[in-house]
């Protein structure tokens, strides 16, 4: 008996159609890299030239990989990337600032100077309401700290 071509074409065409199926079913078998961006489309994605682009990856500041001799992102890691470099506000550094220097018990210099100059006033007949230094109510969370710095 001969074999009839047609007959092994369209077997072998259910087998690949069940294979398929049985792949999309177990997605864990085969992880589909949805998220993985050419250099043109994470440019596009973080809204920076090619150029810029290639240059950070190549000094390793943004996450990328390079296979035949093409570089790669992946979203995920981009998204992961921006949100590690997540600056503080004004105020945010101020709360960290004071939570650190309520947790010192040992009065810093500053303090003392400030002390000291509160003393001279006093002596001098002068009475100040606030302490020098303290901050305004105005300023709330956005404490501005370079009058410290200065000394004043």
């Amino acid at each position: 008996m001969e074999n009839n071509p047609f007959k092994t074409i369209n077997d072998k065409l259910d087998m690949l159609q069940y294979s398929f199926n049985e792949l999309q079913n177990n997605s864990d078998v085969l992880p589909l890299e949805t998220d993985l961006l050419d250099v043109k489309q994470a440019s596009k994605f973080l809204k920076q030239s090619e150029g810029t682009l290639y240059n950070n990856a190549l000094k390793g500041t943004i996450p990328s990989y390079k296979k035949f001799g093409k570089r790669y992102f992946l979203k995920s890691e981009l998204l992961e990337w921006i949100k590690n470099g997540k600056h503080k506000t004004r105020g945010q550094i101020a709360e960290d600032v004071n939570n650190v220097l309520s947790g010192q018990k040992k009065v810093t210099k500053t303090e003392r100077q400030i002390e000291q100059i509160n003393q001279h006033n006093k002596k001098k007949g002068q009475r100040n309401k606030e302490p020098l230094n303290a901050p305004s109510k105005e300023q709330g969370k956005d404490t501005d700290f370079s009058n410290i710095e200065n000394g004043k």
